[in-house]
């Protein structure tokens, strides 16, 4: 099975770490990795600070920061991870308290329409999590262990 992996990247410290450990454990399976495709075509450390200086422009106003920001995401970060969620039988997203994560419901929805199981992972509970992520998944596992586990009964 392929399995496309979701969740937060820029604003969260972990965000390979638990992509790393899915892949580990789940050795049957095939993965996408956004952090890893990201790095293949940014060609470098260089882009990924040349994206972190355009992300500071637009907070500041820019108006060439903000348009350099939107081309990167236009050009490449979203079709990369559209082509992604496409390769992929199932997406697996994991959910975490205070996480930005607006890529991540949008993959989410690009998984729906494309009618592909959605699965999540988190420590939230129902009130906490956003009503998008809840009515599009497919299953919600509490736990890493638990998702784990849920992905090797699917095969």
């Amino acid at each position: 099975m392929k399995i496309y992996l979701c969740g937060a990247i820029s604003h969260d410290p972990d965000a390979n770490g638990w992509r790393r450990k899915m892949i580990r454990e789940l050795l049957e399976h095939e993965f996408w990795n956004p952090l890893e495709k990201e790095r293949d075509i940014m060609d470098s450390d260089d882009l990924v600070e040349r994206f972190r200086t355009v992300k500071q422009h637009a907070d500041l106003g820019s108006p060439i920061g903000l348009n350099g920001l939107r081309r990167i995401m236009l050009e490449q970060i979203i079709p990369l991870d559209i082509e992604g969620v496409t390769w992929a039988d199932v997406l697996v997203c994991r959910v975490k308290r205070d996480k930005r994560m607006w890529g991540s419901i949008c993959e989410i929805y690009e998984a729906y329409k494309q009618n592909k199981p959605v699965y999540l992972i988190t420590d939230l509970k129902y009130i906490e999590m956003n009503a998008w992520e809840i009515a599009l998944a497919d299953e919600i596992w509490f736990s890493e262990k638990d998702g784990i586990t849920g992905l090797r009964r699917l095969k």
